[in-house]
């Protein structure tokens, strides 16, 4: 399935108004992509409708977070990638005149009892990756076709209309440029 990016921002301007479009517990909302018509399971928030998550990393879903979510999702490989997150995606709320939202980051620790057991227990899980498994799981969430692909083909290089963010993210990090 290939993901146009206007028939997305569509798709997910109309979820944001299905969540919002509560008045009190009944919710009736027809559309393009989402018909719904029922009693919410849980009495209205503080706020009178749902938190609403953003979970998008690139300019574009940056640009719909700050004008939409109360918190964006994000993955970044490391720290320093959830910093230049974080600034960017203040400059885009400064630029739109906007709150920045909250941000939750999806993270991965592996713990040991020294930062060295830590990385070799990290060593040991990438080593019992099955590179078949792994490229199939990046082929469905990046969009884009892996399979055959030039493994050393920088990653910056490679076009994708789904996550933008994540291909974003895994191209930055530290060594992973080819």
């Amino acid at each position: 399935m290939e993901f146009h990016p206007a028939r997305r921002d569509r798709r997910g301007q109309e979820q944001r108004d299905l969540c919002r479009s509560g008045e009190g517990r009944f919710h009736k909302a027809p559309g393009e992509f989402f018909s719904c018509e029922t009693v919410g399971p849980v009495p209205p928030s503080p706020q009178g409708r749902p938190v609403l998550f953003q979970a998008g990393s690139s300019g574009r879903g940056q640009q719909f977070a700050v004008s939409h979510a109360d918190v964006v999702f994000s993955i970044q490989p490391n720290v320093p990638g959830m910093k230049r997150f974080m600034t960017n995606l203040a400059e885009a709320a400064l630029a739109a005149g906007k709150p920045t939202p909250g941000v939750s980051f999806g993270i991965q620790p592996i713990v040991g009892g020294t930062e060295e057991e830590a990385r070799r227990k990290l060593a040991d899980l990438v080593e019992k990756l099955p590179i078949d498994g792994c490229l199939a799981r990046l082929s469905g969430t990046m969009g884009v076709n892996f399979e055959g692909m030039d493994l050393d083909q920088p990653l910056a290089e490679i076009e994708t209309q789904a996550s933008q963010g994540l291909m974003k993210a895994f191209a930055n990090i530290e060594g992973a440029s080819r």
